[in-house]
């Protein structure tokens, strides 16, 4: 057994599903906290660092889905796994796009849970991050995704673009700037913990031109419209680089794939970070997967 401890919090309104969680996680070096909703648990979450969220979903004041994309969104989460008794394949497949490790369902005899938890931290401190796939082949998959999940919001899209015309291109200065970023990123990573290795390796670069157009949860825009450069993207999500700060919550977005010939994607993305990196701006946007 790994001698390795991991702080968690577990999260869930009933008591005794979080005794029990939390017994059987010790017995396997887990140090836990307890949470009762969503909004307690951002508040620890916000006071500490985790190495694992075990939480529920259907609970009062702040659910469980939401606790996960706000974690999840953030630049260095911890693991995510998910105990519930809802059984919906949409909302299943929405979380693992977001990167929740695991999905279990009630009810599960709680020394099984802890094992198939170990199972995910043991699987991540021995496992080559390298999947064997180029980077090429990578991108492939994720514009594949994106692709397929295009049509959710077509027409709605198509409207927000409307307001694209004669935009100015971005400083040529950017592209070299996420250069000198992806270098100071690779050469982190060779002391970086297992976990943050992991993270990066679910991004591709991909240094493209991006259109997009600050919206609202009702594709109206409320911005002016700009053509930035993409730093990298993943199956939930991108980084662009824009050469000034966005306060717009939701993002139109759409752009010539790499590796998909003659096709345009395009998405619907919340903006979840806006930080500044000398003269430009780095902006995390995850895409919005469903209505």
């Amino acid at each position: 057994m790994s001698q390795d401890t991991y702080h968690t919090l577990v999260v869930d309104d009933e008591p005794q599903v979080r005794d029990l969680t939390c017994r059987a996680l010790g017995r396997l070096n887990f140090w836990c906290d307890k949470a009762a909703n969503g909004e307690e648990a951002l508040q620890l979450l916000a006071a500490r660092k985790y190495d694992l969220l075990v939480t529920d979903l259907r609970m009062p004041v702040t659910h469980g889905h939401a606790l996960c994309a706000a974690v999840l969104a953030q630049p260095h989460p911890p693991q995510v796994v998910v105990l519930t008794g809802i059984a919906d394949g949409r909302l299943v497949k929405d979380l693992l796009s977001r990167g929740v490790a695991d999905i279990i369902h009630k009810p599960v005899p709680y020394d099984v849970l802890a094992t198939k938890i170990q199972a995910i931290f043991e699987r991540d401190k021995w496992r080559d991050l390298k999947s064997g796939k180029t980077d090429d082949q990578r991108l492939e998959e994720i514009e594949s995704q994106v692709s397929g999940l295009g049509p959710l919001f077509a027409e709605r899209l198509e409207t927000a673009f409307s307001t694209i015309h004669q935009v100015a291109e971005p400083p040529s200065a950017i592209t070299e700037f996420i250069k000198r970023l992806e270098f100071n990123e690779a050469q982190g990573l060779e002391t970086a913990t297992p976990e943050a290795r992991q993270r990066r390796a679910q991004r591709v670069a991909c240094t493209t031109l991006v259109n997009i157009v600050p919206v609202n949860p009702k594709f109206e825009p409320t911005g002016e419209p700009a053509r930035v450069y993409m730093r990298d993207i993943s199956a939930s999500g991108m980084r662009i680089i824009h050469s000034r700060a966005i306060s717009s919550e939701y993002l139109a977005l759409n752009w010539n794939a790499e590796r998909l010939p003659r096709e345009r994607l395009q998405i619907f993305g919340r903006m979840v970070r806006c930080e500044p990196l000398s003269r430009f701006y780095e902006i995390g946007v995850q895409f919005v997967l469903a209505d």
